[in-house]
């Protein structure tokens, strides 16, 4: 908090002791700037194997396969759409039944 480790291998499991319950910490001592305090959360490293890799290039873009997927469901999409709208009559789909004769 504000700068200074507070709480070293914290696990919020052992020290709820259950799902759903709150747990309250007092600490003294904490400096508060103005208003504001600064509470930061780190992984140390401890007690998961599945972290998420963080070595994403921008640079390696989509596969053929990606771009192939993505162009093909827009343009069924577009179909979709397109024929949506021209049942409904706003393409010229329908004709009027009245043509204004007698």
């Amino acid at each position: 908090m504000t700068g200074n480790t507070v709480l070293k291998d914290f696990n919020i499991a052992e020290e709820a002791k259950a799902v759903g319950v709150g747990l309250i910490k007092d600490f003294n001592d904490t400096l508060v700037n103005g208003s504001t305090l600064e509470i930061h959360l780190y992984w140390t490293g401890k007690g998961t194997t599945a972290v998420p890799d963080r070595d994403f290039d921008v640079r390696t873009g989509l596969s053929v396969g990606a771009i192939v997927g993505i162009v093909a469901a827009s343009c069924v999409f577009l179909v979709l759409i397109l024929g949506v709208l021209r049942m409904k009559g706003y393409l010229g789909g329908k004709d009027p039944e009245d043509k204004g004769g007698f």
